[in-house]
């Protein structure tokens, strides 16, 4: 099968009540997709710049988070429960309506490399900007837990800064995803300065991380100021919704949710 491409944008509220309207009889493809996140806005913090790790037992699937019956049915009947406190439906709009994440087995041990090359301007502090945006996402508990390697080649996440984009853009997330919608690889690049070459302040760095970060772990672009997902970040943390949505998405199996789905991965 061949791979396609995608531009992730903003998603539609609306898409929620066309879930079914996505349901097509058309056979899942793996895919790519690039997330971006265009410069940050207002961006202010009061959390620390680096918060401490939690238990690892934390991170795995305990009974407050079980994964949802897998037939596809109840899948979509589980996302119109969920209404307007989760953005997943700009998900299925952009996959074909796959539900796309890492898969459990990966999820807690996912190994992350950081490309550290002498960019002017970058120093330590951004390396512990993303790792704290990385235990921010750990600390939701939905079974995901990074692991730092030195080499990219095993790495399932990379992670780099560049010194600035040349268009509108202050990071950028790369995915790719099989047919049944896990989660293979994501490449992250994060912007020291924004598209004039001024340098980002640690809370708009911090906001940026958190972004990328979750477009890495399956998130799609939310339809509100609020949320940090939103295309234009406007704050360095997760909103209620944000980890509502995460939340929902890894109590989700990964396959596609059309009414003639394909038999899911063994």
């Amino acid at each position: 099968m061949r791979p396609h491409t995608l531009t992730l944008a903003v998603a539609a509220l609306s898409a929620l009540v066309a879930v079914d309207q996505l349901l097509r009889d058309r056979p899942a493809l793996p895919g790519t997709g690039t997330e971006v996140a265009p410069p940050v806005e207002s961006a202010r913090s009061t959390r620390a710049a680096l918060p401490g790790r939690t238990d690892p037992a934390a991170f795995r699937r305990g009974a407050d988070l079980p994964l949802i019956a897998t037939g596809a049915e109840e899948v979509r009947a589980a996302l119109q429960e969920a209404g307007t406190s989760v953005y997943l439906p700009a998900m299925l709009a952009e996959t074909d309506s796959l539900i796309r994440r890492w898969a459990d087995a990966d999820a807690d041990h996912l190994r992350i490399a950081f490309v550290l090359e002498a960019l002017p301007g970058w120093t330590a502090a951004d390396r512990a900007i993303a790792l704290s945006a990385l235990t921010e996402w750990e600390r939701i508990g939905i079974g995901v837990r990074f692991t730092e390697v030195l080499d990219t080649t095993g790495a399932q996440i990379v992670v780099r800064w560049v010194p600035r984009f040349t268009f509108d853009r202050t990071g950028q997330a790369d995915l790719a995803w099989d047919q049944y919608g896990r989660i293979r690889h994501a490449a992250i690049q994060l912007a020291l300065a924004d598209q004039d070459g001024r340098p980002l302040p640690a809370d708009a760095l911090r906001a940026v991380a958190l972004h990328e970060v979750g477009h890495a772990l399956g998130l799609p672009h939310s339809d509100r100021p609020d949320d940090l997902m939103f295309p234009t970040t406007r704050w360095p943390g997760l909103s209620g919704r944000d980890t509502a949505t995460i939340r929902l998405l890894y109590r989700l199996p990964t396959k596609s949710i059309k009414w003639s789905a394909p038999s899911t991965a063994p």
